[in-house]
């Protein structure tokens, strides 16, 4: 996955928004309020988070690196 994919992910954009930018996500990580965490592998140590809102929108996206 290119840095420039993951810099694109932005607060506010929708789980469709990301699946589309980045396709699906190794792992997800679902809250009982309905927020979700998911997860991208880069490389083999890497990891990419995305973290939405029980609406379903990007609240943050960390890169481990």
């Amino acid at each position: 996955m290119p840095c420039s994919a993951m810099a694109a992910v932005q607060p506010g954009m929708s789980r469709e928004q990301v699946r589309e930018l980045l396709g699906a996500p190794k792992s997800i990580e679902s809250s009982e309020d309905g927020a979700q965490t998911w997860i991208y592998h880069r490389h083999t140590w890497a990891i990419f988070s995305v973290y939405f809102s029980p609406e379903g929108k990007v609240e943050e996206a960390v890169h481990d690196f």
